[in-house]
């Protein structure tokens, strides 16, 4: 039977190079033990370092009841507000976490979750290499050369190649990455990235609202066939530039030169192009926009 250790090196490891986390950093914590003055917490990015709450630091209301605030066995978000490395004591609050970074730090847990999950199943299925090496050699440089880890396995069910070059594996390194794409296969969806950015356009000028049907249409033709630019009216005058994309970063820079396009269009017709929204990712949950294609739509307005 395998000792303790032995099962731990394929189940145990932080999700992040760094061994601590930064002040001013949000992590996911689970909460352990409540005391007279503070609580105590397992730092689950970074495989359930230690880390202490003081009851000053969990609410900026005057606390009547502990147990409404913090509760033994729940998972909360916290901020960091000090870090001992040489002790490696983190100190944490709850009430200087405000309701966007709630929304951040639970999109960017959940994905580092997800790939935690993976690198488990890939360690215990094959037992050639401990989750650490996984860790080090595959998974925190997707961290750097990427936007996360989560989005470099994306990318590498449609593009392997293009993720094993940029990570720079040796061919040593190859069989290591293939046993973890297999499981990737399996546990992640080949779904596409989903793009917006949202503008508004003005054109007082004679040509009106058929100058500016010429100008979404022109940019729409600026995707590619994988990835074609489609441009949707919210209400008049606010568009959505979308794509989709296996590659988040050529999905941005496409929406981006589309954005780029109708910005010089409108303003040689003599019209206005305002940046609602720059380009980004869209969540699952966030609505979409009307079914109507900017032309289709343009018409409707027009009548």
């Amino acid at each position: 039977m395998e000792d303790y250790h032995s099962k731990r090196q394929f189940t145990s490891c932080r999700f992040y190079e760094k061994h601590l986390p930064d002040v001013d950093d949000l992590v996911m914590v689970k909460v352990k033990s409540v005391g007279d003055s503070s609580a105590y917490v397992s730092l689950i990015e970074y495989d359930n370092i230690e880390g202490m709450v003081p009851f000053t630091e969990l609410s900026r209301r005057r606390i009547r009841s502990i147990s409404k605030y913090i509760k033994v066995g729940s998972c909360e978000i916290m901020a960091v507000i000090r870090v001992d490395k040489d002790r490696g004591y983190v100190d944490l609050s709850k009430k200087r976490v405000s309701q966007s970074d709630y929304k951040e730090c639970e999109g960017k847990f959940a994905h580092a979750k997800t790939v935690h999950g993976i690198m488990q199943s890939t360690v215990q299925k094959s037992r050639n290499f401990s989750l650490e090496e996984l860790y080090k050699i595959i998974v925190w440089p997707l961290y750097t050369r990427f936007d996360s880890a989560y989005d470099g396995l994306k990318l590498a069910m449609g593009n392997a190649e293009k993720v094993i070059t940029a990570l720079g594996l040796q061919e040593q390194h190859l069989s290591m990455f293939d046993a973890l794409l297999q499981e990737v296969s399996v546990r992640l969806k080949a779904s596409a990235f989903r793009i917006r950015a949202e503008v508004e356009l003005t054109l007082y000028t004679s040509e009106g609202i058929e100058g500016i049907k010429e100008v979404l249409a022109k940019a729409e033709k600026s995707g590619t066939e994988d990835s074609p630019i489609k441009i949707h009216i919210v209400a008049a005058p606010h568009y959505t530039v979308r794509t989709q994309s296996l590659d988040k970063a050529l999905g941005i820079s496409l929406v981006q030169n589309a954005v780029s396009m109708i910005i010089t269009d409108i303003t040689a017709k003599g019209g206005d192009c305002i940046i609602r929204e720059g380009p980004h990712t869209v969540d699952d949950d966030e609505q979409s926009p009307t079914t109507h294609d900017a032309q289709a739509s343009s018409s409707d307005e027009e009548s």
